[in-house]
């Protein structure tokens, strides 16, 4: 390799600092290095070492390469943790977990976003009314307080005998001991989850239990069967649990398993049918329903909804088959309007579905319509308070889309039940202060692009629209009405037809 003569000569001629001695630089160097380990250890003692390890954390979390949180998350989502045994064997022959075994991980989350701590979790009975464990509520309620027996004094007469309980306060004592013994099992599933299904499968048989303590059972079954790498009858007790008790918050747990069990199933499986989706989508609108799923932790809510937008995405907004969807072969003459028209839905709803320009339609074309009726409920206080007021639209009660929203401060936007009387497109808008009608497109007109009027609890004026104002959402700066962005506004316009429900929640 050739010398570089010119930089020689500049090292040459660069001026040289003065050499010290080798043991003042010694001395230099362990200085410093006592000066830092006593600066580590007076920081790690006022607590910013750790407060530094969260930062770094949580900004792995946000910058870390897409394909390798996918990695992570899949692992996490979709590999049960094994039970860790000890060399001690059950009578069942069953390993026996050391004593403070966690339970293993069971996401029943399908898409690989993040992985949700175990739901049995969320069926723990606990001493203290009130309390959550990871981030669940528990289902089962706390023991009933002690009875407490007042003496009378001896000169006193005795007091007046308390009225008699009604029936739905005096619950069977059946009732109670089942209660008693899904605690138990609760606790034997971390121990022995052999001889928990056992004792499952007996209360199954019990012809005395109310809705929802038969569908913690049949959660619980299915969860133990998992456990125990019983697929079939972990599917089995959980679809029929979701099928038989799709109100009860056992229900909801299995219809949120099952999902992730045939996401599990169907995932990479090249003889997928596609109409499997549509089936994932209704277990997870199953789970939400129209209360928001208040049982599950916002994390596991948020997810849910993630993955819910993306099935959606295929099934309400592409071209992923469902039952909901008819399919029309356009014929010469035909206009996307008067196709619209043939099955009471919005043009727009055909465009956006099929990706189509609205004007160049031809014949021949195959058009795929999704039909059903649209339900909203606006929710002033959003479940996860991150969010702010949210507005949430179905499809013949199957969970579609979620949007921030601006509502009215208080009482301005009145909670009740409402119908969509009129729509309209690039709406003009009166001013109430000084009564002047204004074009869609003059700069003091609020509505935005779509004005959905709605008529209830004798409230003039409100309704649902669009914004001029993007960044009062999420808020309460509204004069009452529901404001949302442009382009969902225009979404729900395309969807929802005159007549529609509209129930607004605190």
């Amino acid at each position: 390799m050739p010398l570089n003569y010119q930089q020689i000569l500049l090292d040459m001629n660069r001026p040289r600092r003065r050499q010290g001695s080798a043991l003042g630089k010694i001395f230099v160097r362990f200085s410093l290095l006592v000066l830092g380990a006593a600066s580590v250890i007076a920081l790690w003692q006022l607590g910013y070492v750790n407060r530094w390890k969260e930062t770094l954390q949580e900004s792995w979390a946000s910058y870390a390469p897409a394909w390798l949180t996918d990695q992570i998350n899949q692992t996490l989502n979709f590999e049960l943790a094994p039970v860790e045994t000890t060399s001690e064997e059950t009578a069942s022959g069953e390993a026996t977990p050391p004593p403070n075994t966690p339970l293993p991980v069971e996401s029943a989350l399908s898409l690989p976003m993040a992985a949700a701590p175990s739901p049995t979790e969320a069926f723990v009975a606990t001493e203290n009314r009130g309390e959550t464990i990871n981030g669940f509520t528990p289902s089962l309620p706390a023991p009933p307080a002690p009875r407490v027996v007042v003496t009378p004094p001896r000169n006193n007469p005795p007091p007046a005998p308390a009225p008699a309980r009604s029936v739905e306060a005096a619950a069977p004592p059946v009732l109670s001991e089942i209660k008693a013994q899904l605690k138990n099992i609760d606790l034997l599933l971390r121990e022995n989850p052999a001889l928990a299904l056992e004792k499952l499968q007996e209360l199954t048989k019990n012809p005395v239990m109310t809705p929802d303590d038969s569908a913690d059972v049949g959660y619980r079954l299915g969860y133990a069967a998992r456990i125990l790498k019983n697929e079939d009858l972990a599917e089995k007790s959980w679809k029929e649990t979701a099928g038989k008790y799709p109100q009860a918050k056992g229900g909801r747990y299995s219809a949120l398993a099952l999902a992730d069990t045939y996401f599990r199933k169907f995932a990479g499986n090249t003889n997928t049918q596609v109409s499997h989706w549509d089936d994932i989508q209704k277990l997870y609108s199953q789970v939400l329903g129209t209360d928001d799923a208040p049982f599950l932790a916002s994390d596991v809510r948020s997810v849910v909804k993630k993955n819910l937008g993306r099935l959606n995405d295929a099934i309400f907004f592409g071209s992923a088959p469902s039952e909901l969807a008819r399919y029309h072969r356009v014929e010469n003459g035909e206009l996307l309007g008067s196709i619209a028209g043939q099955y009471r839905v919005d043009y727009e709803s055909l465009a956006r579905i099929n990706g189509i320009n609205p004007n160049r339609i031809r014949a021949g074309m195959d058009l795929k319509v999704i039909v059903g009726d649209v339900s909203v409920v606006v929710r002033k206080n959003s479940r996860d308070p991150d969010l702010g007021p949210t507005l949430t639209w179905f499809l013949d009660g199957r969970w579609v889309r979620e949007y921030q929203s601006c509502v009215g401060e208080g009482i301005k936007t009145p909670a009740g039940s409402y119908q969509v009387t009129s729509k309209e497109r690039d709406p003009s808008w009166t001013n109430p202060t000084n009564g002047q009608l204004l074009p869609n497109d003059h700069p003091e007109n609020i509505l935005g692009t779509r004005w959905m009027a709605l008529k209830g609890m004798d409230i003039q004026g409100l309704g649902i629209h669009g914004t001029t104002v993007p960044d009062s959402i999420p808020g309460y700066t509204s004069a009452g009405c529901v404001r949302l962005q442009n382009s969902q506004v225009e979404e729900l316009f395309s969807f929802i037809r005159i007549g529609a429900r509209v129930i607004i929640e605190e």
